[in-house]
């Protein structure tokens, strides 16, 4: 997850749109923060910001980029479950070097 922030107000009577292509005229999203994840946009993602003047409806003819690059982070393989004495025991697989796992409550997990 990602949140990549800008400062809307461009004075002048422009109004900043995020788009998802540099040539977009979307009027949809105005709001300061966008987020991204990786499930709704690839590993890869280029967002562009266009100014439209509020008084003549006219676009920017050219359109400022963010991109950003998710990591390819794999899944980690599925706890071995147990019983012991009507307890569940769940344990997880040794860490490979450099990533470090965390138990979560949920399918997501944040």
């Amino acid at each position: 997850l990602k949140r990549i922030l800008y400062d809307q107000y461009s004075g002048n009577g422009n109004i900043w749109y995020w788009q998802s292509s540099a040539s977009g005229t979307s009027t949809s999203n105005t709001n300061e923060t966008i987020t991204l994840s990786r499930s709704s946009v690839g590993y890869n993602v280029t967002y562009y910001l266009r100014s439209r003047n509020t008084a003549s409806g006219c676009w920017s003819s050219t359109s400022a980029s963010v991109s950003y690059s998710f990591e390819n982070v794999a899944v980690p393989p599925a706890p071995t479950i147990d019983s012991n004495c009507g307890s569940t025991i769940l344990t997880r697989v040794s860490n490979p070097s450099g990533v470090t796992y965390y138990w979560q409550d949920t399918a997501i997990g944040k």
